[in-house]
């Protein structure tokens, strides 16, 4: 069927897998088949790579939605969920470093975009799907719709039909 001018092959289909709904292979796919067209017109396009890419994104699906559209992100150390007890049990340096450092980054975007998105929880929401869903095709850094469910797991993680 169509898809706002893009097209499903037929190998494809969004439904639930291990990890929850995604984009599922259905059948075996080699190296340069084409499993979805996507129209580019359909994409977000970031073309800046600077620090503050993931931000403008992040105010530019903001500006898609209506509020409450996200669900509520799962709890992860970077988001400053966790207990700082919590990261200090797992003994860890290298990663309470990391946390924070991901933590700081992610105000910091946002107090660089609060004037666009005043609402921190809705910015930061936005920033997570950003940083996690964001492809790069040559210099450009892009948000795609529907790809963004593929799945990365392997057939015996539960993924699709390909090794």
């Amino acid at each position: 069927g169509a898809l706002r001018g893009g097209e499903w092959t037929g190998c494809v289909r969004v439904g639930e897998a291990a990890r929850g709904r995604g984009l599922i292979a259905t059948e075996d796919l080699e190296a340069g088949d084409v499993a979805l067209r996507i129209p580019w017109s359909a994409a977000l396009v970031e073309a800046d790579g600077s620090d503050h890419w993931a931000g403008r994104l992040a105010v530019r699906i903001v500006d898609r939605l209506d509020e409450g559209y996200f669900p509520d992100p799962p709890q992860t150390p970077a988001r400053g969920d966790w207990p700082d007890e919590a990261l200090a049990a797992l003994e860890d340096e290298d990663l309470e470093a990391a946390c924070d450092a991901a933590f700081f980054w992610r105000h910091d975007q946002w107090v660089r975009h609060a004037d666009a998105v005043p609402n921190s929880k809705q910015f930061l929401d936005a920033l997570d799907l950003v940083s996690s869903r964001t492809i790069r095709i040559g210099r450009d850094l892009l948000l795609v719709p529907i790809l963004d469910m593929a799945n990365h797991a392997t057939t015996d993680e539960g993924g699709g039909f390909y090794g």
